[in-house]
């Protein structure tokens, strides 16, 4: 039955009264504004809910209009998930409304047993956002939605409860009025509003619309998902500055498992601006539109996962570690193509290299169900590969083998590896191609991977001879081109050192070659994307690259990360964006780029409250991590922090050298700060830099807008263009440039440009 919580206030209570023909049986709880009695309409004969307003409300003539006007409110919707009134009366001097009887309990008690299913917290949600969408275009808000008035009933069907402190308002319009009041659990008076559900404007006292409710529809979201509110504080001071402040933990922190477009949902309808939430309830149940769907969708989620540990060196000499490595990442990317298994990116996996940690704690850290471990002893012609699957949660060895064969087999033994794996977690793996490199074509490519994940110029330049190494030895090994492909672009990409004409011709060789030998190698189609989206600035191609790279690797934790920067700078639809990332986090947790990414959303979507905290958290996992100080700095230039900002930028450059990119913005901010001096002299740092080699013009155009010189901007950044820096594809999603985004030149520089 109804399952309110009962208030310790004391009050005459009416169980064995009748008033009119309606006879009291039982009390079933109270709420802000009155009350609830099980009763039996003796005309009838049937039971039903009375809800009586208190003898100290009734003195009160505000009070006994808000109690008429809730009952006018409600009685006026007709929705199968919100309760039913049937009348209202008043008998021997007390005033009641009559509604109907639901069976059930609230959901405050299913949230108290801990997280509820995803697919049922969707279910749930669904319909709660459907009877507040009916509310709302009939100009009724809620304002005190929260798990205690949700009834579930059987089957799950929702009935929303006691619109108590509903307000009629202009679905055209806000509510004007504007006083809000609030009290805690343990103090009296009358509630207009529960702390920790109610939205920030509402804690305020401002003007409150239909983003109030879908604001307090995220509260519960997150608790459903989680167990635990978003928003906590011991003292009711305490929980209001959390609410009005701070931006709660992610739902995927607390619970990985969580689906990225469900996470993003909540995250968006917690969004303290009301003009960054869902433009309405039915928006947001349309966004949980498949209780069913995955982190994207047409994608299938289960619990299979695991991770691939770095193999061990037990070679005689100790000198074979990039084979190892080699193998292990083979692995990975061969895994990430199995239909629903969660494969746990390089990133992620490698770092616990060299760490000691027992599996199990190694499961528990990145949320998995199974390892893989390995070791390779290669000795001329042969090759020992011995492998293990374990169970996480207990160690227990789930299957292991030992391969003794011609190094000529690794391609074999791979697909042996994987194809077990697969059978092991139950899940269905594609085939591989026919075709194999040579071998002496296989270690020169291990060996430009190896130096390729070390991610600086110096060894990107060493990828690139093993990989033109390993093209020479065989002139069909697609991976190998598409490899030399993505070194090129990342010479190239804006913060490189090289000019895109000494860059992308050869990149664009090297692909067209990789398309022409495996079109269907995800690899392929990724650096094909890349291009586009930095050089060719080519929206269409660059959506069905990685469209088609991630069909291939639905589970590549890279490919979600590219895909949701081009979302973001290209096309500037950040909630995909946001999706993506969540999937790439999932996917690759310990993998700071990605957090960092993930902040730089948030700085895109102007909110720079949330960017900072989660550029924080990155700074607190790795204080030595450049690219987190350096979005830090940005963020709080545009905050007008600019002592903060300065010194995370020198910060940031002191740890990774004086990049063109990290100059550019330091000069930048100082010119903001009014310190033109400063500005002026890195200005001609970079400009002195760009006559002696390639600095993108980008950054010295960034500095000019600093100092406010838009002319020198604009000249800057058409050479920017002319030279087809692979940086002015930022400048669609740059929040810097909100200054000049009216101005017409702006406006033909994204026309050529061939973006939105």
């Amino acid at each position: 039955m109804w399952a309110l919580r009962v208030s310790s206030s004391l009050r005459v209570s009416l169980v064995g009264r009748t008033l009119a023909h309606y006879r009291f049986l039982e009390e079933l709880g109270s709420g802000g504004m009155g009350v609830v009695y099980l009763a039996r309409d003796e005309k009838l004969g049937r039971d039903i809910a009375i809800k009586v307003l208190p003898p100290e409300l009734a003195a009160s003539d505000d009070r006994r209009v808000r109690f008429e006007r809730e009952a006018r409110a409600v009685a006026a919707l007709n929705h199968p998930n919100i309760v039913t009134i049937h009348s209202i009366e008043e008998a021997d001097g007390v005033g009641f409304i009559t509604m109907e009887l639901v069976a059930g309990r609230s959901l405050r008690e299913l949230i108290e047993s801990g997280p509820l299913p995803t697919s049922r917290t969707i279910a749930i949600a669904r319909q709660i956002g459907s009877g507040l969408q009916s509310a709302h275009e009939a100009g009724v808000l809620h304002r005190d939605l929260k798990p205690d008035n949700v009834l579930i009933g059987k089957g799950d069907h929702v009935k929303i409860l006691d619109f108590g402190l509903a307000k009629l308002f202009s679905p055209t319009s806000v509510d004007t009025e504007s006083a809000t009041m609030v009290r805690d659990a343990s103090s009296p008076g009358m509630t207009l509003g529960t702390v920790g559900y109610m939205s920030p404007e509402q804690a305020l006292g401002k003007s409150v619309g239909p983003a109030t409710d879908i604001f307090a529809l995220g509260v519960i979201l997150y608790e459903m998902s989680t167990g635990v509110p978003p928003f906590r504080g011991e003292t009711l001071a305490a929980l209001f500055d959390t609410l009005l402040h701070e931006t709660p933990a992610s739902p995927s922190t607390l619970r990985s498992d969580l689906p990225a477009t469900l996470v993003v949902v909540i995250e968006k309808a917690l969004a303290k601006d009301p003009s960054r939430r869902f433009r309405s309830a039915g928006e947001l149940v349309d966004a949980l539109s498949d209780p069913d769907q995955a982190v994207l969708p047409k994608r299938k989620q289960t619990a299979a996962s695991i991770v691939v540990l770095p193999f061990l060196d037990l070679s005689p000499e100790q000198d074979q570690q990039y084979f190892c490595h080699g193998l292990s990442e083979e692995l990975i990317g061969r895994l990430a193509q199995v239909s629903g298994l969660r494969v746990v990116a390089r990133t992620s996996a490698f770092a616990f290299e060299g760490k000691g940690l027992d599996v199990r704690e190694v499961g528990s850290r990145l949320n998995v169900g199974t390892a893989l471990e390995g070791s390779v002893r290669k000795a001329g012609a042969r090759v020992r590969v011995s492998v293990q699957l374990v169970d996480t949660r207990d160690g227990y060895q789930l299957w292991s083998q030992r391969f003794d064969r011609e190094l000529e087999d690794v391609f074999a033994i791979q697909d042996e590896i994987a194809e077990r794996i697969a059978e092991e977690l139950r899940a269905e793996i594609a085939p591989t191609a026919p075709s194999k490199p040579s071998l002496e074509a296989y270690e020169a490519y291990l060996e430009g991977k190896y130096a390729l994940h070390k991610w600086t110029d110096a060894w990107v330049e060493k990828a690139i001879e093993s990989f033109e190494l390993a093209t020479t030895l065989d002139p069909a090994y697609a991976s190998a081109y598409a490899a030399l492909a993505e070194c090129y672009v990342w010479l190239y990409s804006g913060v490189g050192i090289l000019a895109a004409r000494d860059t992308i011709p050869k990149a664009k060789m090297a692909i067209a070659r990789a398309l022409e030998l495996d079109p269907g190698l995800a690899e392929t189609q990724k650096v094909r994307g890349l291009i586009a989206m930095y050089h060719d600035w080519d929206r269409p191609v660059a959506e069905e690259s990685f469209a088609r790279a991630l069909s291939v690797k639905p589970n590549a934790a890279d490919l979600h990360v590219w895909n949701a920067w081009r979302l973001a700078v290209l096309e500037r639809r950040y909630d995909d964006a946001l999706v993506e990332l969540h999937e790439a986090e999932r996917l690759d947790p310990l993998d700071l780029q990605v957090k960092t990414q993930l902040a730089y959303v948030y700085y895109f979507l102007h909110d720079l409250d949330r960017a900072a905290e989660q550029f924080l958290r990155v700074v607190a996992l790795d204080p030595h991590f450049a690219f987190a100080h350096y979005g830090l700095g940005d963020t709080y230039a545009q905050q007008s922090r600019y002592d903060e900002a300065i010194a995370e930028l020198e910060e940031s450059i002191r740890l990774s050298g004086r990049t063109a990119n990290h100059v550019g913005v330091l000069g930048y901010t100082h010119g903001l700060a009014g310190h033109a001096s400063t500005a002026r002299a890195l200005l001609e740092e970079l400009t002195d830099r760009q006559s002696q080699g390639y600095v993108s013009s980008m950054w010295i155009a960034l500095v000019h807008l600093g100092l406010g010189d838009y002319d020198e901007l604009f000249r800057w950044l058409d050479q920017a263009f002319d030279a087809r820096d692979g940086a002015l594809v930022l400048i669609n999603a740059a929040i810097e440039l909100d200054p000049v985004r009216q101005d017409p030149r702006f406006r033909a520089l994204l026309e050529k440009m061939g973006l939105p």
